[in-house]
């Protein structure tokens, strides 16, 4: 037979294991239901980056580019991984830069959306040149992924409306 202050104990420490079992298997689940809505949110948001037709990119504060989406092909005429770092810089036509990088600075700056028009160099860099006109719409954000300032751009073509507003000046 088993003393009674042991019994007790036993009782005790099986309980608290228990709960503690019970307790490790409840955090374990939330866990998991956030992991689950994290990989959700990610996955609309990818579907949205992936599917709009107008570029969209995610800029350090410096203007490097940090990502690009996949409508950067119909537009700039390159895979998104070419615009990384300085590669969307590197396009922008020499006499535009200082206005895509000021849009970039004062929206940095001021904390508002900022809207820029410049030329871009379209397609092959080793090729002939193709400018199209742009129009850029950038504000900054925080990366929830490390709370740091980024700046957010949608850039669309505005080449057709430009060519118009040239035929009537």
């Amino acid at each position: 037979l088993i003393p009674a202050g042991s019994a007790l104990a036993i009782v005790v420490l099986g309980g608290a294991i228990l709960y503690a079992g019970g307790l490790a298997l409840r955090i374990q689940r939330l866990h998991a239901r956030t992991e689950k809505k994290a990989r959700d949110r990610e996955r609309r948001y990818r579907l949205l980056a992936d599917n709009a037709t107008d570029l969209i990119t995610r800029h350090h504060v410096s203007g490097d580019v940090e990502f690009a989406s996949p409508a950067a092909r119909s537009i700039v005429g390159c895979a998104a991984v070419e615009l990384l770092g300085d590669g969307l810089f590197n396009r922008v036509h020499v006499a535009d830069r200082p206005a895509f990088l000021q849009a970039l600075s004062e929206a940095d700056r001021t904390g508002k959306a900022v809207a820029a028009e410049f030329r871009l160099r379209r397609g092959d860099l080793d090729a002939r040149p193709e400018f199209v006109w742009l129009e850029m719409r950038c504000r900054p954000a925080v990366d929830p992924s490390d709370a740091g300032r980024t700046l957010v751009a949608v850039t669309r073509d505005v080449t057709v409306r430009k060519e118009y507003e040239a035929a009537f000046e």
